[in-house]
């Protein structure tokens, strides 16, 4: 029975609409992302944080980096700075590896209440040093080590029994 109850939380919990809000970007150290987020307009404020920190900071239609991590300065913009359609989503520039982590934006739309609060939605940002690209790199640098390699045992092979074949030839007599 308490399988039972675990299971059917596990799956009310993948299916709650807080885990659908959730999305994961991947990138590399240098790249550019977009960290998505969308919300009730007109939009009154706008918070991102990662770990209780601001990432950005949006109120009175412009943004305001006294709130604002140092890490992020002058990283960090909207991706339209409109907000046409409710789109809250940021631009964080030259990411690094200490970039990764889950990034939380909330908005609170128009009305005066809490409850015109758009909701969280996160996003978790991984940056790793090798992105797929270097892989492919480094297992085609392998490859060509590998048959320069089965090239060089082939020759030695064949000149080795050139030779033996020679000497084996020299020390036969004649009868």
């Amino acid at each position: 029975m308490a399988a039972s109850a675990s299971v059917t939380l596990a799956v009310l919990m993948l299916l709650s609409p807080a885990a659908a809000d959730r999305t994961e970007v991947k990138a590399a150290p240098g790249d550019d992302v977009t960290l998505e987020c969308r919300g009730p307009a007109p939009i009154r404020k706008l918070v991102w944080k990662r770990n209780d920190t601001y990432v950005f900071f949006f109120r009175g239609n412009r943004s305001n980096e006294n709130f604002q991590n140092p890490l992020f300065y002058s990283r960090v913009t909207l991706r339209d700075p409109l907000l046409k359609d409710g789109d809250v989503s940021i631009l964080l520039k030259n990411v690094q590896v200490t970039d990764t982590g889950t990034y939380d934006c909330r908005v609170l739309s128009g009305g005066r209440s809490k409850r015109d609060a758009g909701g969280i939605q996160s996003v978790r940002l991984i940056v790793t040093e090798t992105g797929p690209e270097r892989n492919h790199r480094g297992h085609l640098g392998l490859l060509c080590v590998m048959c320069v390699i089965c090239v060089m045992c082939v020759v030695f092979i064949s000149i080795t029994r050139v030779f033996m074949k020679k000497r084996s030839e020299m020390l036969e007599i004649p009868l």
